[in-house]
């Protein structure tokens, strides 16, 4: 199945994206504190900050362009999808560099409203040379989350891959020798990371010296309600990066005063061992938002629903097995964090136990969200995102914790997890029934087609081609076309059928194909899905019109045919949209 096999790409992707951040970190933080000392972790920690604001600026622009430009891409337009992201790309380096530039300006107020006290100059100086280091990589830092998905889209997922290999090898590269021949200084190991992100990013821009890529750097004027759109789009992340940069500080204080600074250890225990195995729920969230773009422009509510599927089967087959682990050896891994106080690990294994519990409800909840946010609910969106971010897991600590101390605190996030959950099911049922996921979309019975007017297909061999041939003859006969149009259209579905299983499977490798045929208004459709090697079907069109007729035949009469012909390479897949 297509779908499936798209899916678990970009999962496995997004997962290793989120990976190597949280991995990155552990290192720097491992690196300061072994030659810059408690004072070095202070100052990183004093400037956390910055990372927060740099992941809700590229969480604005990434997760919007990923709506609008899946928006264009599904339905075959190009143009504008580059467009988009050309105008949008450049508008963010812009406002990444005045940033920097007003961050060296405003230094020292900078930090202290991170909490730097001038009084102890230590932790001051460490402060301001490590944000200094650091902000000179924030148009990096920014725009390294946004290419990932971009360049997801064009098919170029391998160069995402070696960008994140590289990112590490070279964070880790920087940190040893600042480390060991140059003294360790903490505004070392933050140029340490900002060398490594632009190292990452030069890295990612060779993605654009493809002639064959869709996306370029031109930029290019776009209106400005398309602008609004991708923030639209784009501010739940924004949100959500400001609620849970928040929501620390209410909780820290809630379980500082529930048990002190043992609580507080295995509160510290639970948020870092989520980094961990939060990963593959994360993953899934982001592979739904990314490919269900594409679906929903097309108006393929199969591949929705088996999208849904694919990411609800991941919690039970992965996260499911993960939480029950967790709970198993909660204690052990409590143990390997903490080794100085058995009342601050014996904690932790509670606080693990909670999370087990709540990885599946919580991972259940934001595919929720997100297949909502792809059928463009944006207002249920924030009000998720508010929800889950920040007020029920505040509420859950204050109520649960007040009743019952600590354990109410561990029990807060699955119950609010929950609560989430059932929230969000609620609010969908009440507007659309809920009869299979589906109906998690809320698309409406104007969405889908017809089953009348929508013919779908997976055809691997030549045999399987002519079968789905002399469908569409039916199909033409069942919706009155002339006999000359439908002719013609059963031959386009056969040629181009054919074309991919002699070229496409050609290779040696197992390959998947979507076949769609739709009747719309009037039109006869045929959308043509294969994840083989690209095949530009215009650009071959062009090459072989001079050629002897006997050269191409079978894309001669498929462009002479076509009222018209669109042909996109996206997500690793070669899609042709053929009208007649």
């Amino acid at each position: 199945m297509l779908t499936r096999k798209l899916f678990r790409d970009s999962l496995f992707v997004f997962m290793c994206i989120e990976l190597s951040y949280t991995f990155s970190m552990t290192v720097d933080w491992l690196f300061i504190s072994r030659f810059s000392g408690s004072t070095g972790v202070a100052a990183m920690e004093l400037c956390r900050p910055l990372f927060v604001i740099a992941g809700a600026i590229s969480g604005l622009w990434s997760i919007g362009l990923q709506e609008r430009c899946s928006v264009h891409l599904g339905k075959g337009d190009v143009d504008n999808a580059r467009k988009v992201f050309a105008s949008m790309f450049a508008l963010l380096v812009l406002a990444s560099v005045v940033i920097v530039i007003l961050g060296f300006a405003f230094t020292d107020r900078i930090i202290s409203l991170f909490g730097a006290e001038e009084g102890h100059k230590l932790i001051w100086n460490d402060a301001g040379g490590y944000f200094k280091a650091v902000i000179i990589g924030l148009p990096a830092m920014v725009t390294i989350p946004v290419l990932s998905v971009i360049l997801q889209m064009d098919s170029d997922s391998k160069l995402v891959n070696r960008e994140l290999v590289v990112w590490i090898a070279a964070n880790i590269a920087g940190d040893f020798i600042n480390g060991y021949f140059f003294g360790g200084s903490i505004a070392g190991m933050g140029l340490a990371t900002t060398i490594a992100n632009y190292t990452a990013l030069a890295l990612m821009l060779t993605h654009f010296l493809n002639k064959n890529a869709i996306f370029t750097l031109r930029p290019a004027m776009i209106p400005l309600n398309e602008a609004a759109k991708v923030f639209e789009a784009g501010t739940p992340k924004l949100s959500h990066n400001m609620c849970m940069s928040l929501r620390p500080v209410l909780i820290n204080r809630f379980v500082f005063a529930a048990g002190a600074e043992a609580a507080l250890a295995a509160y510290s225990v639970q948020n870092s061992f989520f980094d961990i195995a939060g990963v593959v729920g994360l993953g899934a969230v982001n592979a739904v938002l990314l490919l269900g773009g594409v679906f929903f422009s097309e108006r393929d509510d199969k591949s929705l629903s088996e999208l849904a599927s694919e990411a609800f089967m991941t919690v039970l087959y992965v996260i499911v097995p993960v939480s029950v682990l967790t709970f198993i050896f909660a204690p052990r891994i409590a143990a390997f964090y903490i080794t100085d106080s058995p009342e601050a690990s014996q904690m932790a294994s509670y606080a693990l136990r909670a999370l087990a519990a709540a990885l599946p409800l919580q991972a259940c909840a934001e595919i929720v969200c997100e297949i909502q946010h792809v059928s463009q609910h944006h207002n249920f969106v924030h009000i998720f995102t508010v929800l889950n971010g920040f007020l029920l897991p505040t509420s859950c600590v204050y109520i649960l914790g007040t009743l019952w101390g600590t354990a109410g605190i561990w029990a807060a996030l699955p119950v609010s997890s929950a609560v989430l959950l059932m929230f969000e099911l609620a609010v969908i049922y009440t507007k659309h029934p809920i009869r299979n996921v589906t109906g998690l979309y809320g698309l409406g019975e104007r969405f889908a087609y017809n089953n009348a007017d929508d013919l779908e297909a997976s055809p691997i061999t030549e045999e399987e081609v002519i079968e789905l041939s002399s469908k569409v003859s039916e199909f033409c006969e069942a919706h009155n076309v002339d006999d000359e149009r439908a002719y013609r259209f059963a031959l386009c579905v056969e040629e181009m059928g054919i074309n991919v299983i002699r070229h496409g499977f050609s290779d040696g490798k197992p390959h998947e194909v979507g076949a769609r045929i739709i009747y719309d208004n009037g039109d006869l459709i045929f959308r043509l899905r294969d994840d083989c090697s690209a095949f530009d079907i215009k650009e071959r069109a062009k090459q072989i019109m001079d050629s002897p007729p006997e050269k191409g035949i079978g894309i001669k009469l498929t462009t002479g045919s076509a009222k018209d012909l669109k042909y996109i390479h996206v997500l690793e897949t070669n899609t042709i949209i053929i009208t007649v």
